[in-house]
């Protein structure tokens, strides 16, 4: 079955934050373009690539297929890279119709993932053998690889790390879903607390997030003044589960806290 998806346009999105120059060829999807693996192949398909330039001749360009643990909506996050199409050059205004074909397919790792295409051309910069992204598509429907049924169910609780006392989380799961709020301190002192929360990936081992914030709330033992407001959040968060009572936090500034249950 070929799974489609209509075109969202990402202009010089950057494969897992590489840091690439743009060049001038204004290369696009045009109409739909999907996918089918069969075994270790996959049939990369695209109604059409066109150069929308009036001049010159773009790099050389490829359809790649990758696979990400949540969504991909135009913001770096770590990736696989499962199958190339190569494409070549194309001049300013010309095209390619009807590409389709079976190419080498490499899976993700054992879990739940959602898969995206892009159109890439080489640049020689960044982290992606030279190629950076000029337009992506990402299809809705997740897919998963190997077993679906979770290896462990984290505990749900309070959870520390106890060579750092002072912060924590609280740590729900319900149906594949996580919320946990995090009491920590800003740089000044002052507490604070977030919120995290949404579907677990990677097989029911892995959360990413974001450090959301809100103001505006209740103070306690105040009467009741409405729901607070969100104050927008404080980055990326990924907390990745090891076992039901070990897994790690990781932090955009790249600090990485080991966690466990709180037992008392």
């Amino acid at each position: 079955m070929l799974a489609r998806t209509s075109l969202r346009f990402a202009l010089f999105v950057l494969l897992l934050c590489g840091c690439a120059h743009a060049h001038a060829a204004n290369v696009t999807f045009v109409g739909q373009v999907g996918y089918s693996v069969d075994g270790n192949t996959v049939n990369l398909a695209a109604d059409e690539v066109k150069n929308n330039d009036t001049s010159g001749v773009s790099a050389a360009l490829r359809m790649e297929l990758w696979a990400y643990a949540t969504p991909f909506d135009g913001n770096p996050q770590t990736g696989y890279r499962m199958a190339i199409r190569d494409l070549g050059q194309l001049a300013a205004g010309a095209s390619i119709t009807n590409i389709s074909g079976a190419v080498p397919f490499t899976p993700p790792p054992q879990g739940t993932w959602y898969f995206t295409m892009f159109l890439t051309e080489f640049t020689g910069s960044g982290n992606n053998d030279g190629y950076t992204a000029r337009v992506y598509a990402t299809f809705p429907t997740p897919v998963t690889f190997g077993s679906s049924t979770p290896p462990f169910v984290p505990v749900t609780g309070l959870w520390w790390d106890p060579q750092q006392s002072g912060s924590g989380y609280n740590i729900q799961v319900r149906h594949g879903v996580l919320v946990a709020i995090f009491y920590s301190y800003e740089a000044s002192g002052d507490p604070i607390w977030y919120l995290m929360s949404g579907p677990l990936t990677a097989n029911g081992t892995r959360l990413d997030a974001t450090l959301d914030k809100y103001v505006g709330g209740q103070c306690a033992g105040c009467p009741y003044t409405g729901f607070p407001a969100s104050a927008g959040n404080d980055g990326p968060v990924i907390i990745q589960f090891t076992s039901a009572t070990t897994g790690t936090i990781t932090f955009q500034s790249g600090r990485v806290v080991p966690i466990q249950p709180y037992n008392f």
